[in-house]
């Protein structure tokens, strides 16, 4: 949806849905190539949220969404998830401590580099990225996140 059309003609949202937020347009491509319309609403920042994702996170959650959250495990990744997490309420969604810590443990990220960030949501998640050093792509889960997606198909 464009900026334009959330303005002049805001779609009705359910009241309650759970909104599944990624940061990479990859994980929509696989989720349409694999889920197609069978998944729930995904919402794609593609990097740093622009105003159009902005105002439909805003009407979603005007609408009692709740949201989960998944980005990269590297320190553009955190600041992204903090940014978004001023405009809603979002659950970590394989976004904690102990998923970084499963993930760096079988894929070999990048060096993470630049200044650490403080996770928003969870402090030991920033700590164990700084002490273990490794970025992780969200692309490097979509298997997981694409069967999370799956499964609440059909709960």
């Amino acid at each position: 949806m464009t900026l334009r059309q959330l303005r002049t003609e805001p779609p009705h949202w359910s009241t309650g849905l759970m909104v599944s937020v990624v940061e990479n347009p990859s994980v929509i491509a696989a989720a349409a190539d694999h889920l197609g319309a069978r998944t729930g609403p995904i919402v794609c920042t593609s990097g740093q949220p622009g105003a159009a994702v902005l105002l439909l996170v805003d009407q979603l959650a005007r609408a009692c969404a709740r949201f989960r959250y998944h980005g990269d495990f590297d320190w553009y990744g955190i600041r992204i998830a903090n940014f978004v997490r001023r405009h809603c309420r979002w659950e970590p969604w394989r976004f904690g401590c102990d998923d970084y810590l499963a993930a760096a443990a079988v894929h070999d990220g990048d060096r993470l580099s630049g200044a650490p960030i403080d996770p928003a949501r969870d402090c030991a998640l920033g700590e164990a990225m700084d002490r273990i050093g490794r970025q992780v792509e969200e692309e490097a889960v979509t298997d997981l996140l694409l069967g999370d997606l799956g499964a609440s198909v059909l709960a």
